[in-house]
């Protein structure tokens, strides 16, 4: 559980993501929403593409018969788009109007409306997968230590993640590639890791317009 102070922290980033964020979803036919959605799948599908790419991966292929976890997976989860896995399910606390989990339960995709570092861990996953989460969270630690309770035996945790983001008030967590690895290395994980210099103009880019650094990575070693 985090402590009181990182609570306070995150409680914050999770009001100020409903205002960047999650209002944007109310109205499920809006111009504005249809925009957001068609922006949001662009960048995740070619950050998502780019970890697939580096480590040799077919997702649809690979994972057909495996129990996915899509961890911070929103409203626009690419578990449940591409209906990848035989098991799929989605853990993020912030809440979406009802038609984003109609659309879920017709992709037999199964949200979990809670912190990741509070899941109650029925099921162990195959497969855990984080993409541009991990910016969200309050204590690395305590995702790293669940990360390994919820993983089966040989199972993966693939990471796609944007380096030295500077933080605002609803992404509190600054990645950096050197740090990542160590949290992992050191809770006894196998990490095989690289950091790509990354661009798809208009959509992935810094705001002066040149590439940013996107973390790729390969974890595996839970008992």
């Amino acid at each position: 559980m985090l402590d009181t102070s990182k609570k306070s922290v995150w409680l914050r980033a999770q009001e100020a993501e409903k205002g960047h964020w999650a209002y944007l979803w109310q109205d499920s036919s809006s111009q504005e929403r249809i925009a957001l959605i068609n922006n949001e799948v662009i960048k995740g599908e070619f950050i998502f593409q780019e970890m697939a790419d580096y480590f040799h991966i077919n997702p649809k292929k690979d994972w057909a018969n495996l129990k996915i976890l899509d961890v911070g997976c929103g409203p626009l989860s690419l578990v449940a788009r591409n209906s990848l896995g035989k098991t799929r399910v989605g853990v993020d606390p912030l809440k979406y109007p009802h038609w984003v989990y109609e659309d879920y339960e017709a992709k037999k995709f199964n949200v979990q409306l809670e912190p990741f570092e509070e899941l109650s861990v029925l099921t162990k996953f195959d497969i855990l997968i984080f993409y541009n989460a991990l910016q969200h969270f309050a204590d690395l630690d305590l995702v790293i230590a669940k990360c390994k309770s919820a993983l089966a035996k040989g199972g993966v945790i693939f990471l796609s993640e944007y380096l030295k983001v500077p933080t605002n008030d609803a992404h509190i967590q600054y990645l950096e590639a050197d740090k990542l690895d160590k949290l992992f290395r050191d809770s006894g994980f196998r990490v095989n890791s690289t950091t790509l210099p990354v661009r798809l103009p208009g959509f992935v880019e810094r705001p002066d317009g040149t590439s940013i650094d996107l973390y790729v990575a390969k974890i595996d070693g839970s008992d």
